[in-house]
């Protein structure tokens, strides 16, 4: 089911990255551009939260959209730079990076807009 939702999720915007469920995954996601592979970490519906886990999903796809958008040499160039960035001004190069703020901000805003009443967003509620 979950495949299903991701999938769903990723070609409603048009893109067709490589996705991979993984268990032992240590982050709750990941993008590799170089790639264009989307690694999501599996969760048991019983442990997780769908609507976190469509967050996260948007999230990616925001990732993949940039990529695809200024193509994937610029994305990795600029993602980098930002966490740079981040780091000279005493912030963590991850949580403080511009490309995940906006991805993040992005994600919540396509939820809202697009997945609210969703049939995967309901099956949290049962």
């Amino acid at each position: 089911m979950r495949n299903l939702v991701v999938r769903s999720i990723v070609h409603f915007y048009d893109i067709y990255p490589t996705i991979i469920l993984d268990k032992d995954l240590d982050v709750k996601a990941m993008y590799i551009p170089e790639e264009d592979k989307m690694i999501i970490r599996d969760i048991d519906p019983e442990d997780g939260d769908v609507e976190d886990f469509m967050l996260t999903i948007l999230h990616e796809c925001k990732h993949v959209l940039d990529a695809k958008r200024i193509g994937v040499t610029k994305f990795v160039r600029k993602y980098c730079q930002a966490g740079t960035v981040a780091i000279n001004c005493g912030r963590d190069p991850y949580d403080d990076n511009k490309w995940e703020l906006k991805a993040e901000a992005w994600a919540r805003k396509e939820l809202e807009k697009n997945w609210r009443n969703s049939d995967f967003s309901k099956e949290n509620k049962k």
